[in-house]
């Protein structure tokens, strides 16, 4: 799981985040995108699944540009 981690923080790395509402899946969204990635990011490391499968969806969600 830490390599798929790290994978990610580099992924995010350098990224400027959307600012304001950010919906990232049908029932997640946030007003501060940066907040939520960077807390994930603390409860991934720490081993907690659901951060890491918070932070894969982002990272889909950016990618796919909607």
């Amino acid at each position: 799981m830490q390599k798929e981690v790290e994978a990610l923080v580099k992924w995010f790395e350098g990224k400027k985040l959307p600012e304001g509402y950010f919906a990232f899946s049908a029932w997640e969204s946030t007003y501060n995108l940066a907040n939520t990635v960077s807390l994930a990011f603390d409860n991934a490391r720490a081993g907690n699944t659901n951060s890491l499968a918070v932070l894969k969806r982002v990272k889909e969600k950016l990618e796919s540009g909607v």
